[in-house]
């Protein structure tokens, strides 16, 4: 059957205000992108949920039917197919929404691919300084990197206690079954979400207050998100684990510390191994720019040589940082694939 249901006239009033709204809501970002190419997205946005009202679901009712206050009614056949996404309402909406969204953020970023191709030439001087490296202060250099490489294996072993204890903490299925555990266990949770938010950089900057300018505040720095870092990813692999073992152990009557010694470690120690190598893999990538705010390490000595427009110093340094990451990557690669 077909046919039309009208509404009373107060529901169609309410009806034509809320179009009315709708309609403000998608037109209103368009007018705020202005022209280029912010504005041909949020045309495109607003097209696609023009498109989207011609082409509805039978289900739904068009712009016109709302603002008149009725429905038309269409008796349709068993479908057996779904229909094409085309014709879904709710992929127009997300593909609207990320149109707009890709809109706003090429504003707020002011994208403009063109300078890249109008810039090269005002970089061609610079790239012939960098891959010029001035080998005079290469001894420097290396010393700076030896330095950097300790740190971060310093602040990786020692986060390693810390993190395997409070790991343990952070997993739910470890203290999460008491109403004491479950407190201890958000509160860390809590705590390691909170701590893990702040960069190294943020830590070194707070460290070489506490303890003065040097690698000891960088390798602290590394050390503490070290220990949120490997807790989390420690917790989650926890969290993870067959329970099988784990109850067989318990119904023999084992206490926690048997639970997790013969239960959970035998699980968990391949995933540890290699969260800690990749860790110790980050902190050395992390504490080539802790030297920025002071940490130690060669940043100091990079961002000094880029504010003096000494570039051929610089591309010495990135090469060495790029020969000493790329041999850790190597390295760490190796490792993880053999405790894996």
């Amino acid at each position: 059957r077909s046919g039309t249901e009208r509404a009373p006239l107060a529901l169609r009033a309410l009806a034509g205000v809320g179009a009315l709204f709708e309609a403000l809501v998608i037109l209103a970002p368009l007018l705020l992108l202005g022209p280029g190419l912010t504005g041909v997205l949020g045309s495109l946005a607003v097209g696609s949920l023009l498109f989207l009202l011609a082409v509805r679901e039978p289900q739904e009712r068009s712009l016109a039917e709302r603002l008149a206050g009725v429905r038309t009614v269409v008796e349709q056949p068993a479908r057996t197919a779904p229909l094409p996404w085309w014709r879904s309402i709710h992929a127009w909406i997300v593909l609207a929404l990320l149109l707009l969204t890709l809109a706003l953020g090429a504003r707020i970023t002011r994208l403009d691919p063109g300078q890249l191709i109008t810039g090269v030439e005002d970089t061609a001087g610079l790239w012939r300084r960098l891959l010029d490296p001035d080998w005079s202060v290469a001894s420097k250099v290396v010393g700076l990197m030896v330095e950097t490489v300790y740190m971060a294996l310093m602040a990786s072993l020692l986060a390693l206690p810390f993190a395997f204890v409070l790991g343990f903490v952070a997993a739910r299925n470890v203290l999460g079954v008491s109403p004491v555990g479950r407190i201890l266990h958000g509160l860390v949770r809590v705590l390691l979400s909170v701590m893990r938010s702040m960069e190294p950089i943020v830590w070194a900057t707070i460290f070489t207050l506490w303890v003065g300018i040097g690698p000891f505040a960088g390798m602290l720095a590394l050390c503490v998100h070290s220990i949120v870092s490997l807790a989390k990813l420690y917790s989650e692999a926890l969290e993870g684990v067959d329970p099988g073992p784990v109850e067989a152990v318990r119904s023999t009557g084992a206490r926690l510390l048997p639970v997790l010694r013969y239960g959970m470690l035998p699980q968990v120690i391949p995933a540890f191994l290699s969260f800690t190598v990749y860790r110790w893999d980050i902190n050395v990538r992390m504490a080539t720019i802790l030297g920025l705010v002071g940490g130690g390490g060669i940043g100091g000595m990079l961002i000094e040589a880029q504010q003096l427009g000494a570039y051929a110093k610089v591309g010495t340094i990135i090469f060495f940082i790029t020969l000493v990451v790329w041999t850790m990557d190597s390295l760490s690669s190796r490792l993880r694939r053999k405790v894996g």
